[in-house]
């Protein structure tokens, strides 16, 4: 795997926070962060009836901190849908938690295709996906392109440039508690926050802006590796 990174005529990757890790191996990169052509043209005049938890409870990985923080900070009387996680079949090593987990009172919704989980995303209040990994960062263009808040990590990079107001360190378990609590109760603020999102997404998260880019980046790093 490092023979390989070190063979790379380039490296893509998709937040500032990848590109510093994968400088030991390289110094040839090019962005390649996620984009959209699918979105609404004005913000949303309403909110939604649930909170969306966008990730499976699962394991150690992404999905846990989100539903306990929700679990924690959420009104009793405002619905929370999260997805579905179910063991693979084929998985051998015994899994921490089983099929199906959820934490109690929350709803299962089954997997959907893309246009049913933006429909989803669309009519909930707003989002959770705190975790302490790193991703491309797609759930936060998702959700910006439709103009519903999103609470996520500051280390990827659509999520603070779509979500500035709602972006934090992942473990700041204070900071989003009281993000999540204001969104559930201060109307005007959720919709601000959904508004300022989708005038970011369209700044700088649409198709042929972001393609244009990679394209004249990818003929600069072709140049380079032919001198």
């Amino acid at each position: 795997y490092v023979f390989m990174l070190s063979r790379a005529h380039g490296i893509l990757h998709s937040n500032d926070h990848d590109l510093n890790m994968l400088k030991a191996f390289s110094k040839k990169f090019i962005k390649a962060p996620p984009c959209t052509n699918q979105y609404i043209n004005t913000p949303r005049d309403f909110l939604g009836d649930y909170i969306f938890l966008v990730n499976p409870s699962k394991r150690y990985q992404r999905g846990m901190i989100s539903h306990k923080l929700v679990y924690d900070s959420v009104p009793k009387n405002i619905p929370v849908h999260t997805l579905a996680y179910n063991r693979p079949t084929n998985f051998n090593e015994l899994l921490a938690f089983p099929d199906s987990y959820k934490m109690p009172g929350f709803q299962l919704v089954d997997y959907m295709q893309h246009d049913k989980f933006m429909s989803k995303v669309y009519n909930s209040k707003f989002g959770v996906d705190i975790h302490k990994d790193y991703s491309a960062g797609t759930i936060s263009v998702n959700f910006g392109s439709l103009g519903v808040p999103l609470i996520g990590n500051i280390e990827l990079d659509t999520q603070r440039e779509i979500f500035p107001d709602t972006s934090f360190e992942w473990n700041n378990f204070d900071a989003i508690k009281k993000c999540i609590k204001l969104l559930c109760n201060d109307t005007d603020f959720c919709l601000e926050v959904g508004a300022k999102a989708l005038k970011n997404t369209k700044q700088k998260y649409l198709s042929p802006s972001i393609v244009s880019k990679f394209m004249d980046d990818l003929q600069y790093l072709r140049k380079i590796n032919n001198q």
